[in-house]
């Protein structure tokens, strides 16, 4: 059979065979070239991880550090004398001066021999700054023989200073504070007896436990 005559019989069946092996090679091609993009891309996010990581940590620890280091607020309320008494935001490390500066400053009136003006400043505190003359605003401390008995302040204990009293619950000592805001600080400890609820008895009973 010559060459011509076998290549008429068999022309489908050799361009068929071409087109396999053809697409053959290509498939194979292909399937390397997307392995090795898939490969790369591995070693690229094998090289970046690291560095997300290590800025990730990063910010992480300067959030704890600025908890650490931030102040948290706390409120107060200063009475007395100062010109715009009221209550106030502050910083935990901020000292009475803080206050007083917050609430206008101090009054003409006011006496600074007794105010720690260096102390700091805590939250739910009552801040009395005294005018001049008036008695000491801190809790005293009185001495029979050998046993010494503190006193509760009428004018700067809290409401839970004042459930230490003999008798005095949380709804009276409320009704203290209340008093002493509306009205003013108590003059002296008989005074008691202007505030509803507190008779002749009972001031006299609390008399050694209380001063102004």
């Amino acid at each position: 059979m010559s060459l011509k005559l076998w290549l008429k019989q068999y022309y489908w069946v050799a361009l068929v065979g071409l087109l396999l092996v053809g697409g053959y090679f290509w498939q194979h091609q292909k399937t390397q070239s997307a392995g090795l993009e898939t490969e790369t891309e591995k070693i690229a996010l094998k090289e970046a991880t690291p560095a997300s990581m290590s800025q990730t940590n990063t910010t992480g620890s300067e959030k704890q550090v600025t908890q650490k280091t931030g102040n948290t607020v706390v409120v107060v309320d200063i009475k007395g004398a100062v010109n715009h008494p009221g209550i106030y935001h502050l910083k935990s490390d901020d000292r009475i001066n803080d206050a007083v500066k917050k609430a206008g400053g101090l009054t003409a009136e006011a006496d600074e021999n007794q105010l720690n003006s260096a102390q700091k400043v805590q939250d739910q505190d009552l801040i009395y700054v005294p005018i001049k003359g008036e008695t000491p605003q801190t809790p005293s401390a009185t001495t029979s023989g050998a046993e010494s008995t503190a006193k509760i302040n009428l004018n700067t204990a809290t409401v839970t200073d004042l459930q230490q009293l003999d008798g005095i619950g949380l709804k009276k000592a409320e009704k203290i504070i209340n008093y002493r805001e509306n009205q003013g600080p108590f003059q002296s400890a008989a005074d008691l007896s202007k505030v509803n609820g507190f008779g002749e008895k009972t001031v006299a009973r609390l008399q050694d436990q209380i001063v102004v």
